[in-house]
């Protein structure tokens, strides 16, 4: 059986491939603590996009070891552990290959080709930084249903002769991912035609992107967060600016109190599970001001109250509003047009409230609905946010937004904000969705100044 199959539907053949190596990740200058801790990172976050926006065929890792690493130590295995861990979330067949381990003693026996003296017509893809011994070189052949020939091929240059060519075949480069602006190759093959993509992790700087919605190490649902490291990783990954931001029932209540949830009911005022953070919250995160807006992700109690102190509110840059439970919906036996209306209802006294500067990601709620949002809450809720002059978050953390969203919000001159919603490090500043939709909506990066709200780091 070939290792990977073609749409039998067209009588093209086609695959698609991706390649991430981490060969000569060598500095350390992201704020982490660790270069293993950083290509952990940029591999989860390359992870995520694969499985959600480029669903190949196979990916390879090819990774180098870390200083002081071999493969005889711990450490060794358990990077590779970790490594393992990370590709398991991988939608489709991968490989993970170190660099001191022929590709041949990974692949199954079936897979094993002699290449003898044979010159290849075919790709190679390599990193243009690595120089390792011959006796390390590595090679990976597979057949791609053609059975006969290779038509894909990996190789890391012998350090003997690095500027030659070990067969006869076009060069094409895959640099290491933990360099910036952090990319990984994409290799698209039909028929004999062979395309090759730079994927980037990073954002485009001169685009001065503000990743509004950015979480900390207060938040219950946090994995790894910290707001120094967060900062640092953001710079790499070519923001303008960010808002740090945490649940404010997380800030106010303990976890049990906040999960229940027990405090919509009474809002600010809940006595029971009260753990009042907000000091530590603050001044833990005001070092930060010159670089970051500090803020609140507000929950909205059952009466549409915000739920923040109101000596809280102008203590924050920036007020990112959300409705994380409606209370219909946690019958046994919901009404759905009931909940639209407590949706709408309680969004109306909200965004009256005038403490709300942005609705985060707006619709969430609705992701799960058979028939999606209805389109009462759809328009309703953008002609609210136009009413009081409240920014809507596009927030791909859970499910996707459309050009419709895009489109109505312009239309009634509601102004965009961007939110990558981070629980995780590996997840600040990922706004690759965010400026993909924008463009299929024929928004231009020069346009993007007119649709996105200003949220730009003031003077204090």
């Amino acid at each position: 059986m070939p290792l990977f199959s073609y749409d039998t539907s067209s009588s093209k053949k086609r695959a698609r491939f991706v390649v991430i190596s981490n060969l000569r990740c060598d500095s350390n200058d992201g704020g982490l603590d660790s270069d293993k801790e950083k290509f952990l990172l940029l591999l989860d976050r390359a992870v995520r996009r694969i499985n959600r926006y480029i669903k190949p065929d196979f990916v390879l890792i090819y990774w180098h070891r870390f200083e002081n690493d071999n493969k005889h130590t711990p450490q060794f295995h358990q990077i590779y552990e970790s490594i393992r861990d990370i590709a398991a979330k991988l939608e489709c067949l991968s490989l993970i290959s170190p660099a001191t381990q022929s590709l041949f003693e990974l692949l199954p026996p079936a897979y094993k080709r002699d290449i003898g003296e044979k010159a290849f017509d075919d790709v190679a893809i390599l990193d243009d930084r690595v120089t390792i011994k011959s006796s390390e070189l590595s090679i990976l052949l597979c057949d791609l249903a053609y059975n006969k020939e290779c038509v894909f091929r990996v190789e890391c240059r012998p350090a003997l002769n690095p500027n030659v060519p070990c067969v006869n075949y076009e060069d094409l480069v895959t640099p290491s991912i933990c360099e910036p602006p952090f990319q990984f190759g994409l290799i698209e093959v039909e028929d004999n035609d062979i395309r090759f993509y730079r994927q980037t992790l990073a954002m485009p700087f001169e685009l001065g992107l503000v990743d509004c919605h950015i979480h900390t190490q207060f938040g219950y649902c946090a994995e790894n967060m910290d707001a120094e490291k967060s900062l640092r990783l953001a710079r790499e990954f070519g923001l303008a600016g960010v808002g740090l931001v945490e649940h404010s029932g997380q800030i106010y209540f303990d976890e049990k109190t906040f999960w229940e949830p027990a405090f919509l009911d009474e809002g600010i005022n809940t006595k029971v599970g009260l753990r009042n953070r907000a000091p530590i919250f603050f001044s833990t995160l005001a070092s930060y001001r010159n670089e970051a807006l500090i803020g609140m992700e507000i929950d909205c109690d059952y009466a549409g109250n915000p739920v923040i102190m109101p000596s809280d509110i102008a203590r924050c840059d920036i007020k990112l509003g959300a409705i994380h439970w409606l209370k219909e919906m946690m019958q046994v036996t919901p009404d759905y047009q009931a909940a639209s209306e407590e949706f709408l209802f309680r969004l109306e006294r909200f965004l009256s409230s005038g403490v709300i500067d942005v609705l985060a990601h707006p619709f969430r709620l609705f992701e799960n609905w058979s028939e999606g949002v209805p389109d009462n809450v759809f328009k309703e809720t953008i002609r609210l946010l136009a009413k009081y002059d409240v920014a809507a978050e596009l927030n791909f953390h859970r499910g996707d937004q459309d050009e419709r969203f895009v489109f109505e919000c312009l239309n009634a001159g509601v102004k965009l904000t961007l939110g990558s919603d981070s629980h995780n490090l590996s997840q600040i500043g990922d706004l690759y969705p965010h400026i993909e939709l924008l463009k299929r909506c024929g928004i231009s990066d020069h346009m993007l100044s007119s649709v996105l709200a200003d949220c730009s780091i003031k003077d204090r």
